[in-house]
């Protein structure tokens, strides 16, 4: 049988006191704290000190933080005091499993509220900055909750939980699945994170193509009462996805009637996503001579940070109408640009991906396979780093296929 020792305070006074070759009298000087003081907790008279006066002692002795504060908070049931230890060990930045430990003891407080403690710990969260402290106390916050039935604070961390994860491009696909879950409690959600909810996960789906999916929260979104009396910019942005899900699942008629609902919603500005789509249109349309002069003129126009958008596309056309002399005027002309704008976001990285992969096709075509292999290796880093592995695993396919000829070609030689 396995018996557990606990370590009180005195016994953890006392074994760092006599590690560090020190009397009572020593620690006493170096702490502030009376010799009295210190033989009564190491002899277990006093079986509860102040946390002030431990602190002193235990940073006297450099005992971590993380131990002394851990040992003090399985003792303590005060939720107020509680509350003020976790605000401490965030400013100490004290470590997350700890923090995490310290917010769980103050939501099972006896004396306190679940309803009430939950709002108190939920409305401190959002407003921290550092993200890795607010995800796990949004974690332990989802924990109590679900199993406690508070069921409106387990609603709206999950969807903080979900703005804090979505920002990890690497784990797209499980955490648009995280989003997803999270319509369930729509209903517990405030109506500006519902329909914040509604428009992150169209733009998440869009994100990875999932474009019937895009169109069904796009439309949740249009047809929420809270959402139409907001402001016009949501209205537009989600107007924006629609109309390019539609485009891309081959629905031109849709796509031209959001076409023309996104130019309502700022009438007086044409911008580059508008000149983009009236250009793709055209090439599904048949009208091939108008579609060149639109790329052109989007180019001409266009923001550097949408050039790669314009030229993917461009690219694109030109190897199905067979216009490859095209593109090399096209890398001469805006590959610098290209390289030295900043991409952040999945769309842009998705952008930039298919850039490499299209550039690695155009050198395959031209039998330049030096520059292939080195385009489509790009292109497979691209695509990692959204977790788009179906592309990626194609860019090193075609990579393979290229390195394998011209190894044959070499010998050969």
């Amino acid at each position: 049988m396995v018996v557990t020792t606990i370590l009180t305070f005195g016994d953890l006074i006392r074994q760092h006191r006599i590690k560090a070759k020190l009397s009572l009298n020593d620690l006493a000087s170096l702490s502030n704290v009376h010799k009295g003081t210190i033989s009564k907790i190491e002899n277990g008279e006093v079986k509860k000190p102040e946390f002030k006066t431990l602190r002193a002692l235990s940073e006297a002795l450099n005992i971590p933080y993380d131990e002394y504060t851990s040992l003090y908070i399985d003792v303590e049931r005060s939720p107020e005091f509680l509350i003020l230890m976790l605000n401490e060990t965030i400013e100490a930045k004290g470590s997350i499993p700890l923090i995490s430990k310290i917010a769980n003891k103050f939501l099972e407080a006896e004396r306190a509220d679940s309803y009430e403690s939950t709002s108190q710990l939920f409305k401190s969260t959002c407003n921290l900055e550092d993200t890795d402290i607010k995800l796990a106390l949004f974690k332990t916050i989802i924990r109590y909750s679900r199993g406690h039935g508070v069921v409106t604070f387990l609603a709206r961390s999950l969807y903080q939980e979900y703005l804090i994860e979505r920002n990890d491009f690497s784990k797209l696909k499980a955490t648009y699945e995280s989003g997803v879950y999270v319509l369930k409690y729509t209903e517990q959600l405030p109506p500006e994170e519902r329909t914040g909810l509604y428009y992150r996960l169209a733009a998440h789906a869009y994100s990875l193509r999932k474009y019937s999916d895009c169109i069904q929260h796009s439309k949740a979104l249009l047809e929420d009462e809270y959402a139409s009396k907001g402001t016009n910019e949501l209205r537009a942005h989600v107007t924006h996805v629609l109309r390019g899900s539609y485009y891309h699942l081959g629905e031109y008629v849709l796509a031209e009637k959001y076409a023309e609902e996104y130019k309502k919603c700022f009438p007086s500005i044409e911008g580059d996503n508008d000149r983009l789509i009236m250009a793709l249109l055209n090439v599904k349309n048949g009208n091939k001579a108008l579609a060149v002069e639109q790329f052109e003129k989007c180019l001409q126009l266009c923001s550097a940070s949408f050039t790669v958008h314009i030229v993917i596309e461009y690219m694109a056309f030109c190897f199905e109408h067979d216009h490859i002399d095209k593109i090399k005027n096209l890398l001469l002309t805006y590959e610098g640009r290209i390289h030295e704008q900043i991409y952040s976001t999945p769309l842009e990285k998705a952008g930039l991906a298919r850039f490499y992969k299209l550039k690695g096709d155009y050198y395959t075509e031209v039998n330049d396979v030096i520059h292939a292999i080195s385009s489509y290796i790009k292109g497979a880093y691209a695509y990692a780093s959204i977790n788009n592995i179906e592309s990626k695993r194609s860019c090193l396919q075609l990579f393979s296929q290229l390195s394998c000829f011209s190894w044959v070609y070499s010998r050969q030689s």
